[in-house]
């Protein structure tokens, strides 16, 4: 019978901050998860013969939400230490109570999942598991003097982990050949963290094939996960897009939220597009400062002056930064104040100003000045050329 535990903590049931908005495709295939419930005649075993028994647990936080409950999913009570740390038997099965889950409150329900797999094969994969079991780790030290040990993994996916055991153990007709963003994040974790790059490169090919076009047109809703797997998988070119539209579409810090992104890679991101708000608002004060200065700019007289800096003055204030912010200049993205400038129309005295077309103010007669549209818009294009993405570097 299971156990009634007490003061187990409640499960937070929202979804982790990379996860927020992302974009997933209904129709994926999900043969991880079929795999996971398979039938009772071999659940959970890549290798009958394994000498490993990893054990995970499945919980809101790291569950896709198509995932369903099977009679096969091994259920148990909390990563209690005496089953977790319990050996197998000479049947290879894990002995505790799993008759029936005990639950302290339905939301603290989670289900435990325990896989068969071999030591060599994760060693050959793996510089992490290679040093864990073959090292001077009580992991490796157990499984020298024993020839089997249980290991505990509560933290990883077992959706994905299963992806990546299936594939390591040669059986890729049980690895999926498409999967979504949100799958491919959490197989990036996994192979970040248990350094399966190379198990994993020809696969991946697949994978970044398979995502939705749109998703690799339109990086906006995605950012912070597409640079991650680029990141993990090294997909250089993708890297350099997609960190691109960082610097150009985002309206405050980029953080970490739960994706192991190197620090410096989003430090670097910030920092281009700080430079860049900074260099648009400086040299905006800048011409302000000019037309407010006793020289005079226009050669046909100062109401042409006096009417650019009217206009200027006005069409800032209107779009809210007369006076700019400060940094971080959250709620500013590059693109989306360029955007702003373009549509302030700053109309000059020695033009034709009836013409509203603000295409109209990039030219003037001989006689007239450069205005303040076509200066501003070669400043911008300027400093929006040297935003160029970051390079994928080992």
């Amino acid at each position: 019978m299971g156990k009634k535990t007490k003061g187990l903590k409640k499960m937070d049931l929202k979804v982790a901050p990379w996860q927020e908005g992302i974009v997933t495709e209904q129709a994926s295939l999900w043969p991880a998860m079929e795999n996971l419930a398979t039938s009772a005649d071999s659940p959970h075993e890549l290798d009958p013969d394994g000498n490993v028994v990893l054990i995970l647990k499945s919980s809101s936080s790291n569950e896709d939400p198509r995932m369903k409950e099977s009679p096969a999913i091994l259920p148990n009570t909390t990563p209690d230490e005496q089953i977790l740390r319990a050996e197998p038997d000479s049947q290879g099965l894990i002995p505790g109570d799993i008759d029936e889950p005990a639950v302290a409150d339905e939301e603290d329900a989670y289900q435990m999942f325990h896989i068969r797999v071999s030591s060599k094969h994760l060693i050959l994969a793996s510089r992490v598991f290679k040093r864990l079991l073959q090292g001077s780790f009580k992991e490796g030290q157990q499984l020298s003097s024993q020839d089997h040990i249980v290991l505990p993994l509560p933290e990883d996916n077992p959706a994905a982990l299963l992806v990546l055991l299936n594939l390591i153990h040669g059986q890729t007709r049980k690895v999926p050949r498409t999967v979504d963003l949100w799958m491919l994040t959490e197989l990036a974790i996994l192979v970040d963290k248990y350094e399966l790059l190379e198990a994993t490169e020809m696969t991946m090919e697949h994978w970044f094939r398979g995502l939705k076009s749109d998703i690799l047109l339109d990086f906006t809703n995605n950012l912070l996960p597409l640079i991650f797997v680029s990141w993990v998988f090294r997909k250089p070119e993708i890297f350099r897009k997609v960190t691109r539209a960082a610097q150009l579409e985002s309206e405050g810090l980029l953080e970490v939220n739960q994706l192991p992104i190197p620090q410096s890679v989003l430090d670097e991101c910030n920092r281009c597009r700080q430079d860049t708000l900074s260099d648009v608002f400086t040299y905006l004060q800048g011409t302000l400062e000019t037309y407010q200065g006793s020289k005079r700019i226009c050669p046909e007289g100062i109401q042409c002056d006096g009417m650019l800096l009217g206009s200027l003055t006005i069409g800032l204030k209107a779009i809210n930064i007369l006076q700019p912010p400060l940094p971080p200049y959250n709620g500013f993205s590059v693109k989306g104040l360029l955007e702003r400038l373009e549509r302030m129309e700053v109309p000059q005295y020695c033009n034709d100003i009836s013409r509203r077309d603000i295409n109209s103010f990039y030219h003037s007669s001989p006689k007239s000045c450069k205005g303040v549209k076509g200066p501003l818009e070669a400043k911008t294009e300027e400093l929006v050329q040297k935003l160029q993405g970051l390079e994928l570097t080992d």
